[in-house]
C-alpha cells in the first residue's frame, strides 16, 4: 500500500492515539501534526544478533518512545538472520503544524492522484489533518529504562542513531556512537540524549 493510501486509510484512527510519554518537557506546547513516513531499516552486526520478530519489537519501542505513533506497520519480508535483517518500516511521527509542513503533506505525487481519482477517493487536504498539542521533550535513549537497551546493543543504537532519528523531529542529532569490538556500549557515559517532538495527553 502506497504511503499516501496508508495515511488516507489510517486517518481516523490516527485522532485517537494521542498519548504522553514519562520525560522531560523543554517547552511550552505547540501545536502539530502527524506526518506518515516509510523507511527501510537495515542492521548488521559481527557481535550482536537478533531475530527478525526481536529486531522489529525493538525499533517498535524506540519510535513510540521517540514520538512515533504508536500505529505502524513493518514488513519483515527480507529480514533473515541468515541472509541479512532488513524490514520497512510505515509509521508516523509529528511535526510542528507550520504552514510550510502542512503544504508538504498535502501536496501528493500524480502517481497518488491518479490512484485516487481511479478510486473514487480523496486525499487528505490541510483542514483534514488530525492537529493536536505536543511538546519538546529531552530523553535519554541510552538511560531509558522503557527502551532495555544493554551494552550488547551498542551496533543496533548506533545504527538506530544513522538511520531512523534523522526521520523523526529531532532538535540536533547526537554525534557517532562508537562500539568497541567485545566490549560494546558503556551506557552510562556519554549518554545518547535527544531532544524530540512527542505528542501531549489531551
Amino acid at each position: 500500500m502506497g504511503i499516501a493510501r496508508w495515511v488516507q486509510s489510517g486517518l481516523a484512527v490516527i485522532g485517537l492515539g494521542i498519548f504522553a510519554i514519562d520525560a522531560t518537557a523543554n517547552d511550552a506546547p505547540v501545536e502539530a501534526v502527524w506526518k506518515p513516513q516509510r523507511t527501510i531499516f537495515s542492521f548488521f552486526s559481527q557481535t550482536t544478533h537478533y531475530s527478525c520478530r526481536a529486531l522489529e519489537d525493538q525499533l517498535r519501542r524506540v519510535l513510540v518512545v521517540l514520538g512515533a505513533h504508536e500505529r505502524m506497520e513493518f514488513d519483515r519480508r527480507e529480514c533473515s538472520p541468515e541472509s541479512g535483517m532488513r524490514l520497512y518500516i510505515t509509521f508516523m511521527s509529528p511535526i510542528e503544524a507550520t504552514d510550510a509542513n502542512v503544504r508538504e503533506l498535502t501536496s501528493f505525487e500524480t502517481e497518488d492522484l491518479l490512484v485516487a481519482r481511479l478510486r473514487g477517493t480523496r486525499l487528505p487536504a490541510p483542514e483534514d489533518l488530525v492537529r493536536f498539542p505536543a511538546q519538546w521533550r529531552t530523553i535519554s535513549v541510552t538511560r531509558d529504562r522503557r527502551l532495555r537497551l544493554d551494552s550488547a546493543d551498542c551496533e543496533l543504537v548506533e545504527q538506530i542513531r544513522r538511520q531512523l532519528l534523522p526521520h523523526l523531529a529531532i532538535r540536533e542529532l547526537p554525534k557517532r556512537i562508537i562500539c568497541s569490538p567485545g566490549t560494546g556500549l558503556t551506557m552510562r557515559a556519554p549518554p545518547l540524549v535527544v531532544s524530540t517532538l512527542i505528542a501531549s495527553a489531551q
